[in-house]
């Protein structure tokens, strides 16, 4: 597999874990570009797919949905 099909195939697990704790997609996209995450060393998430740190954040947010669903 490329790196760039696999940058690709990370993305869009990221995409899809984010936007079921968000619906608006708008704002998934806006966190991807912007949102520095201060546990991953203050990188966007669009910045650790690129470092190859993607599974770090798939861990981070489905960590996220795990708390989102305990009662």
């Amino acid at each position: 597999m490329s790196s760039k099909r696999g940058r690709q195939g990370i993305f869009h697990r990221i995409f899809a874990l984010a936007e079921q704790l968000e619906p608006d997609r708008t704002l998934v996209f806006q966190w991807l570009l912007h949102a520095r995450i201060p546990a991953l060393d203050r990188l966007t998430p669009i910045e650790l797919v690129f470092a190859g740190r993607g599974e770090a954040v798939i861990g981070l947010l489905e960590a996220a949905r795990v708390r989102e669903e305990l009662p």
